[in-house]
């Protein structure tokens, strides 16, 4: 069975609750700026990656010739049907 009326929390009870509510919220602002960081981290190497693509890309004739084939292959498949 429960007491009545309700019993008041200590007073060294109320004030812990408030630390560690504090320490926590600290805790998200710090981690809110390392997520940004990451992000910003996964960005420039996917920049990375896309410049090195470009690059290879512009320099080789592999990528016309791949296309073409593919399209090749579609109107074949196309024309059957």
């Amino acid at each position: 069975m429960k007491d009545f009326p309700p019993q008041r929390p200590a007073v060294a009870d109320v004030k812990e609750n408030r630390l560690t509510r504090i320490s926590r919220i600290r805790d998200l602002r710090t981690e809110a700026g390392q997520a940004t960081a990451e992000y910003a981290l996964v960005l420039v190497a996917a920049a990375v990656v896309a410049l090195a693509l470009i690059t290879w890309a512009s320099t080789t004739d592999m990528l016309p010739t791949f296309f073409n084939s593919v399209m090749q292959k579609v109107i074949s498949v196309a024309n059957r049907a």
